[in-house]
């Protein structure tokens, strides 16, 4: 009998969300402290729960597991050290996790489930563990550990949109870097201020317009009724523009905000 040495593993990939960001704002030197860290804490639980670190390359972490209840622990317990550890900058992290069988090539492994873990880490936010179905099939009840559907995702790579768990976790961390663009209720306040104010301005002359009783005739002869009309024209169609234009901006900053 001929064996391809293919063998069931649970694959789980990490990625720090923010990495390229944080290096471009703080250097390499910082960026290579943190990526030091994240290797050290992926590398002490991966090995506390009996899995293996495959691959470690900056900000990303391929680790595999024979069991697949151990993998889930350990994703829960990388997002509870990035958060809680002792680093001066919590990791914003997303992981994603699935089981298949795979095939040894060299010191790594190539399999469908690899691949999926893959696009799984990518969808996953900060703190988010995804998972597949077959997962939650393998792993059945584990104590302490909750699963969520999470709706079907269009991955990459994928013909089909691809069913997709979350696991429940408490941890919330805050970005590596604040983006302005990405403090979206502080934009959206200061945004919705300056649109008050700019209507309110412009406004302001036709409650004026209104107020005046007798029309008064210039030494052009031009009577202040056709003047202000004619201004007061001018004022509504400058505010009916600037209003157009912030809101089209508010709808592609939220679309940027949200496709990021």
């Amino acid at each position: 009998m001929i064996s391809d040495g293919a063998s069931v593993r649970t694959f789980l990939i990490a990625d720090i969300r923010g990495y390229t960001r944080f290096t471009q704002q703080y250097g390499d030197e910082a960026a290579a402290q943190l990526a030091t860290h994240f290797a050290d804490v992926v590398t002490e639980s991966v090995q506390a729960h009996g899995g293996h670190l495959a691959e470690m390359r900056g900000d990303e972490a391929l680790a595999v597991f024979a069991s697949t209840r151990s993998a889930l622990r350990s994703a829960l317990d990388l997002q509870r050290r990035f958060v809680e550890g002792e680093s001066d900058h919590p990791l914003p992290v997303g992981i994603g996790i699935d089981v298949g069988e795979a095939v040894p090539v060299g010191d790594g492994y190539r399999g469908a489930a690899l691949n999926m873990a893959a696009r799984l880490c990518a969808e996953a936010g900060p703190g988010e563990i995804l998972v597949t179905p077959a997962v939650r099939h393998l792993a059945g009840i584990v104590d302490g550990i909750t699963l969520h559907d999470h709706g079907s995702r269009r991955l990459k790579g994928m013909d089909e949109p691809v069913p997709v768990l979350r696991v429940e976790t408490p941890y919330q961390p805050a970005p590596l870097v604040q983006s302005p663009i990405r403090d979206e209720r502080a934009f959206e306040d200061r945004l919705s201020e300056r649109i008050e104010a700019f209507v309110e301005a412009n406004l302001e002359r036709s409650l004026n317009f209104g107020e005046r009783k007798t029309p008064v005739i210039n030494q052009t002869g031009e009577s202040s009724v056709r003047r202000d009309l004619s201004e007061l024209t001018v004022a509504f169609v400058a505010a009916a523009g600037g209003i157009a234009l912030l809101v089209l901006l508010v709808l592609a900053i939220w679309f940027i905000f949200h496709l990021l």
